[in-house]
């Protein structure tokens, strides 16, 4: 293994202390450039998942950002200061539109689940009783546990508290 000396350990801690600042190393103008548009890409994305509000919110800030990114310099490094002083508070808005939209998504599926739910429910309510006949009994309850029995000369089958996990206008599981 070779050793470090001197002259190797000042350029590499000065290559440390300039990339922690942001100049010059993984970040330069290339990179800020492709931050900016991945931001805009995911706004892009958002607004197409969010609801009505959240989507003008997006829309409004959206155009704000491409405002902004118009009236940078030209080229340069007062470019790649100024496009990385938009993208990091940017970042932050986009991650907080990101984390809405996904709020907005959990609540239209728990909403539709609640639906289905309570669709099922309505069903096994409207199907609920007790029916005799031809060696069968069958029970239903509101909550939608089943009881069967049949009995046939020489057999017998019977099924006791299942639940109706699906139900349709003509037949459930």
């Amino acid at each position: 293994m070779r050793a470090l000396t001197r002259t190797a350990i000042v350029p590499a801690a000065l290559a440390v202390a300039l990339a922690a600042q942001g100049c010059c190393f993984g970040e330069g103008i290339e990179q800020q450039e492709e931050r900016y548009g991945w931001k805009i890409q995911d706004l892009d994305e958002y607004v197409k998942r969010a609801g009505p509000d959240t989507k003008k919110e997006i829309e409004e800030a959206k155009a704000s950002m491409e405002k902004e990114y118009a009236g940078l310099p030209a080229s340069g490094e007062d470019r790649r200061v100024a496009l990385q002083k938009i993208n990091e508070p940017w970042g932050k808005k986009v991650n907080a539109l990101k984390d809405r939209v996904e709020g907005e998504e959990k609540a239209r599926e728990e909403k539709a689940a609640n639906a289905v739910e309570a669709k099922k429910a309505e069903r096994i309510a409207a199907i609920a009783g007790t029916w005799q006949g031809g060696g069968m009994d069958l029970a239903i309850s509101t909550d939608g546990k089943v009881s069967y029995k049949l009995e046939k000369p020489g057999s017998s089958k019977s099924l006791d508290g299942a639940s109706i996990k699906r139900i349709t206008d003509k037949e459930f599981e």
